[in-house]
């Protein structure tokens, strides 16, 4: 009797440990841990990035002439106008050309002013040396016809001596003053048209020398740089007094249509791997408080990547710092 109880105090001992083990294993298989990540280790589905904002739309403007960088109006992040005056080079070549082209100017004035005094004096003693030598001519064809006259007569002996020889006389003195005025008056006419020749040759040198200051003055304005557009100047290359060149590149860069703007962002390599372009971004700047402007990646390179979006804020310009958020497929 006695061993009857004890096998059946053992057998509910050996049901109990059962139960408890059974239910212990339906408990840790109902709830006991948490369901495993579906994400793989390292998949990320946004990264945030930090970069700079800037203009999609940039001009540039090389230095017009080679020279000397003398002034710089404005600043990098300073708004510029269309046709405001941003910066003077100085050229002393072109600025020696145009002073002496301006003295060549100068002298040249002056020698025509008096070459046209010369000439209208010139034209006036031509005008008293012909009528001189129109006069001694009429003089001296009166006086040949008188001594031929004579002449016949003499022979004829129809004249006194004395009268023929007079007329004679008459005849060659009229003949030396006729000779006289005939070279007088050739030489006033040399005269006006040596005149005339010279001042056509120093007009024309006038011409030429008023083109050559001309043209230098022209370079020298050109020498003022202007903005060709409304917009923000985003970078100066060169100092006040440093040389510059057409062929090196922009002297100064201006920011246009500063409602489409970019933000050049620089992940590690491992992160730039997952951007791909055409992913939609959202940037945040924090000179637009509480706005989010949607935007999507547009380049990605070794340097980095670009993402561009659209700012209807005047706040956020060219070199502002933007927090980007790149979503992943």
């Amino acid at each position: 009797m006695r061993g009857k109880w004890i096998l059946a105090s053992g057998a509910a001992i050996l049901l109990g440990a059962a139960l408890g083990a059974v239910t212990l294993l339906w408990r840790s298989g109902a709830g006991g841990s948490a369901p495993s990540d579906p994400t793989p280790p390292g998949a990320l589905a946004e990264i945030s990035l930090t970069g700079v904002v800037r203009a999609q739309h940039v001009v540039g403007l090389a230095a017009p002439i080679e020279g000397t960088l003398f002034n710089v109006m404005v600043g990098p992040g300073e708004e510029v106008h269309e046709g405001q005056l941003l910066a003077q080079i100085r050229n002393t070549a072109l600025e020696e050309e145009l002073e002496a082209a301006g003295e060549e100017v100068r002298r040249l004035e002056d020698r025509l002013k008096n070459l046209e005094s010369a000439f209208l004096a010139a034209r006036l003693e031509a005008s008293r040396a012909n009528a001189d030598f129109s006069r001694a001519q009429a003089e001296f064809f009166q006086a040949e016809k008188a001594a031929l006259r004579q002449q016949v007569l003499y022979r004829e002996g129809a004249t006194p001596r004395r009268v023929y020889e007079a007329a004679q006389a008459e005849f060659k003195a009229k003949e030396e003053e006729y000779e006289v005025r005939r070279k007088a008056a050739q030489a006033a006419d040399e005269q006006v048209s040596a005149v005339l020749n010279e001042t056509e040759t120093v007009r024309k040198a006038l011409q030429e020398a008023k083109e050559r200051m001309e043209l230098a003055g022209s370079d020298l304005l050109a020498a003022d740089v202007v903005s060709p557009a409304n917009g923000i100047l985003t970078a100066v290359s060169a100092k006040a007094g440093e040389e510059v060149h057409p062929e090196a590149g922009d002297l100064l860069q201006i920011a246009v249509d500063l409602t489409q703007l970019e933000v050049v962002v620089e992940p590690e390599p491992t992160v730039r791997e997952k951007i791909r372009p055409g992913q939609q971004a959202s940037v945040h700047v924090a000179e637009a408080p509480g706005e989010v402007f949607p935007g999507s990646v547009r380049q990605v390179g070794e340097e980095g990547a670009i993402v561009e979006f659209t700012s209807p804020a005047p706040g956020v310009r060219p070199g502002h710092s933007a927090h980007v958020r790149i979503r992943l497929p």
